[in-house]
């Protein structure tokens, strides 16, 4: 029945292996009495067993999922003379070694303590930077052929494939271990009968940075619960799991898993909360070194020994009795070395020496976005130092105490940069009578003051230094470069100090809210198709306004407007007067399109209030019985492009162009009636419609393609062929069926004829574009930054700020477009918009799987120390000439 179904299917099942003796005996006599055809199949099954097996060795062994199985012992069968083989022949480098060891299949984990050894081995080669092919000698190729000779020593293991007969309440025990070359996790199923086998195991070579023991150990524990996730996840469909427990001989981890998690350094706090996300804290045991089967992968193991490892395979002997009360395991002194904070001695003798007082370590200076804030914050620590003092002090802090806090920060940092050295030899520092450096010089003679002639060293890279960047350049009103830096130079030296500046305004919020520049748009993508294919004209329309235009009705003005309609294959145009710009308005002179030109497939046009109205009005029209009837199952399909975006409509803008450049030449300054403005409209519909629609050279004999040829045949402001029309005027015509078919033969030889120019003259002008020669540096948009939008009837400094929620992409995969969410007076609003009118702030959106926030970039005023050297961008001729060096030093 199980090869009916699967040959229904399309597969040929033909192999069929049991452990069952009944069961194999069964399916023996059923192959017996099978037709030929399962004859056949068993004879191409047994060809594709081994020739050189007897019929009872090729009962025995048999591959399942890739791994060796006997079903007569029900045991699997792990063979490693293949890999040892192939190891003996290779010569042994970084390269082969990885090789060998990917070579191991070992799904399970079982033979993990075996393998470990060559990855232990493979690390240490890592360790020393060896090359890849480099041969490896002294006492590491000692150990590649003692391990080979290991593998050699036993060609395979067995293992019991059953880990539990009994269908009742099992239990999972766990236990994990490290060394400083590895660490390990190995899980156990112990059945209702106190039966235990080992069924996973995982191991890890330890990081290349040296780690503690501790933490190696809590590596382990972490490797231990997302092991027990994973074989909880497998094992629970087949059997009832009532308890987990997991065993460390580790102390300090054992505290560590089961103490206040927030107490510890970030690397132990993390881990710790993964592995309470895993397992519960009171699955958590301790057990003794000893006993721990984790002690054997973490190390590395022969495989004989293995074999013969009792403990391995069953776990320790304790671990089938039952569960003895837990004692209290005591907190060691090292667990204490992950506090994360330690105790320190309390100092009450503060003095004015920066060095014993450890300004930076008292206050975080990195936690302050403005100096004066710091200023202000050391003035009051120092003023609660003098009250415990018994000093007496004032409710207002005084400009003597900020100068004094700036003094203090200002030598703190002079004396805690490492890089002050070079500045001091380079610009001759010199101490003053307060212990501050400062520049020495030439100008000792001049006649200003001593805080110009030898300005204070500050070190460019540093956090305080960026603060006062930051003062001087808001006391100038976001001034300039060159003005910053003067302001800053009459009273500070700061070494590259233009550079720091530069670096500091192009990150100013505010001066980018003043010069930053729109995101640039990618290149223009390939037409879509309803522009470049074949169709019945005005199929594919573009819709837009032009006006208002001013008629005489008697003594009175009235306002109109124009409602263009231009197909997108011939760019041919219907233009219409409309006397509001309202939906029922535009719904009537849609259908006076319609009665003209037919009823379009898809029309495109902006995003304005009267299109938006008129769709739903043609949509809702398209539903009533009436129009369905006569309409049958056909329907228009309505685009509207994005807001503030006209030149994703171009092809019907160009239009309006032209025919506002008509209509003004026309009319001048005349106010027309409403019958003179209709004949004027139609006078120009029909000029734009006779224009070439190619580029005209001297040479060009035959007549240019025009719209008009597409939709009547001819160029409507032409005069009538002749060879066409009869002249005379007694001409009657022929009613004559085989005349009027060779008729339609010509005009549709002659519309086959125009439609075959369009092709070749005005399909393949539109490959042509404009692309940019130089670099384009697009400026990556993501959801989450914010963005100043742009506004034509707002000065920039009442431009919106906005929060980009969903960005657009357009048919070639780039971004386009995006939805901004901006505040105002009524609320929040989300606006569509191109991203050529959005302006970035470089402010980015960072989120993790617990938070979201809005960060700014790394700046000079960040923490983030930014390296001054990569601050100015190069110039692409640089590049290029840089390139160049390097290539033609490499030839020579």
């Amino acid at each position: 029945k199980s090869k009916t179904l699967f040959k229904e299917g399309g597969f040929n099942l033909r192999k069929f292996v049991t452990n069952s003796e009944s069961l194999r005996v069964k399916i023996k006599e059923h192959q017996k009495s099978s037709t030929s055809t399962n004859e056949q199949d068993m004879s191409d099954t047994d060809t594709t067993l081994r020739k050189d097996q007897s019929d009872t060795e090729r009962e025995r062994e048999h591959k399942v999922l890739g791994v060796l199985w006997d079903p007569m012992r029900d045991e699997i069968i792990v063979g490693f003379g293949e890999i040892a083989l192939e190891a003996h022949s290779v010569n042994p480098t970084k390269r082969s070694i990885v090789s060998i060891v990917g070579k191991f299949y070992d799904p399970l984990g079982i033979l993990s303590p075996v393998i470990i050894r060559f990855k232990i081995l493979f690390q240490e080669l890592c360790r020393e930077k060896r090359d890849w092919d480099e041969p490896i000698t002294g006492p590491l190729l000692t150990r590649w052929h003692m391990l080979i000779n290991d593998l050699k020593a036993s060609e395979s293991v067995r293992i019991k494939r059953c880990v539990s007969e009994q269908q009742g309440m099992c239990e999972l025990i766990g236990f994990c271990d490290a060394s400083m070359a590895a660490y390990a996790a190995v899980v156990y199923l112990k059945d209702g009968n106190g039966v235990v086998r080992v069924i996973a195991a995982k191991t890890r070579v330890a990081p290349l940075k040296t780690q503690s023991v501790p933490r190696l150990e809590l590596l382990a524990a972490l490797l231990l619960s997302r092991l027990i996730e994973n074989v909880l996840e497998s094992v629970s469909m087949v059997l009832a799991i009532s308890r987990v427990t997991c065993y460390t001989d580790s102390q300090i981890v054992w505290h560590w898993i089961r103490g206040e998690d927030k107490s510890w350094k970030p690397f132990v706090q993390k881990r710790v909360k993964e592995i309470r996300q895993h397992t519960s804290i009171q699955s958590w045991k301790h057990c003794a070194g000893a006993s721990n089967p984790a002690d054997i992968p973490s190390r590395g193991i022969a495989i004989m020994e293995l074999s013969e490892s009792n403990v391995w395979w069953n776990g320790p002997e304790w671990l089938g009795a039952e569960a003895t009360d837990e004692t209290e395991v005591p907190m060691p002194k090292k667990c204490m070395e992950e506090l994360r904070v330690k105790d320190c001695e309390t100092s009450h003798g503060l003095t004015a020496n920066s060095e014993q007082r450890g300004l930076i370590k008292i206050i975080s200076i990195e936690r302050f976005s403005s100096i004066k804030k710091l200023l202000r914050v050391t003035a009051y620590v120092f003023r609660f130092i003098n009250r415990l003092r018994g000093a007496e002090c004032g409710n207002i802090i005084t400009a003597s105490e900020m100068n004094d806090a700036e003094m203090l920060w200002i030598k703190e940092i002079q004396e805690s940069s490492p890089e002050m050295r070079k500045w001091k030899e380079q610009y001759g520092a010199f101490k003053d009578q307060q212990g501050i450096w400062r520049c020495g010089g030439r100008i000792d003679n001049a006649e200003v003051t001593f805080e110009v002639k030898h300005p204070i060293l500050l070190p460019n890279r540093h956090y305080f230094t960026k603060l006062v960047v930051k003062r001087a350049h808001e006391r100038l009103m976001h001034s300039g470069v060159k003005e910053t830096l003067t302001e800053l130079r009459s009273k500070y030296w700061v070494p590259r100090g233009r550079s720091l500046v530069r670096l500091f305004i192009h990150y100013c919020v505010l001066c980018r809210k003043f010069r930053a520049l729109p995101y640039k748009a990618p290149l223009p993508p390939p037409l879509p198709d309803f522009r470049v294919k074949e169709c019945q004209p005005f199929m594919f329309t573009g819709v837009d306004y032009a006006g208002p235009l001013h008629l005489r009705e008697g003594k009175s003005t009235q306002k109109v407007w124009i409602c263009l309609f231009t197909c997108a294959v011939i760019r041919a145009v219907h233009l219409d007067v409309v006397p509001n710009l309202s939906s029922k308005s535009f719904v009537r002179c849609f259908k006076r399109f319609s009665a003209r030109r037919g009823l379009p497939e898809k029309i495109i046009s902006d995003n304005g209030t009267t299109f938006k109205g008129a769709s739903k009005t043609v949509q809702r029209i398209m539903k009533e019985q009436e129009v369905r009837e006569y309409l049958t199952d056909k329907g228009i399909a309505w685009t509207f492009n994005i807001e503030k975006a006209p030149w994703w409509g171009g092809f019907f803008e160009r239009m309006i162009q032209m025919m506002k450049r008509c209509v003004r030449k026309i009319i001048g300054r005349a106010v027309l009636t409403y019958e003179e403005l209709l004949t004027v409209i139609a006078e120009v519909e029909l000029i734009i419609n006779s224009r070439p629609l190619t580029y005209l050279t001297a040479s060009d004999t035959e007549e240019p393609l025009t719209p008009s040829h597409l939709l009547t045949g001819r160029r409507i402001m032409s005069l009538p062929d002749h060879l066409s029309y009869h002249s005379d005027e007694s001409y009657e015509l022929n009613p004559d069926p085989i005349l009027l078919n060779k008729h339609m033969k010509f005009l549709n030889t002659t519309v086959n004829r125009f439609w075959s120019r369009w092709k070749k003259e005005y399909l393949l002008e539109l490959r042509e574009i404009h692309k940019n020669t130089r670099a384009r540096k697009i400026t990556p948009i993501s959801e989450g930054d914010i963005v100043i939008v742009h506004s034509e009837d707002l000065p920039r400094a009442f431009w919106r700020l906005g929060k980009i929620e969903k960005l657009f992409s357009g048919r070639d995969g780039n971004i386009r477009g995006a939805s901004v969410r901006v505040h105002g007076r009524d609320g929040s609003t989300l606006l569509r918009r191109p991203i050529q009118l959005l302006y970035p702030l470089e402010i980015v959106h960072r989120s993790n799987s617990q938070s979201t926030e809005i960060l700014p970039s790394p700046s000079p005023t960040q923490p983030e120390h930014a390296e001054l050297g990569e601050t100015r961008p190069q110039r692409s001729g640089a590049r290029d000439a840089r390139a160049r060096i390097v290539a033609q030093t490499l030839n020579d």
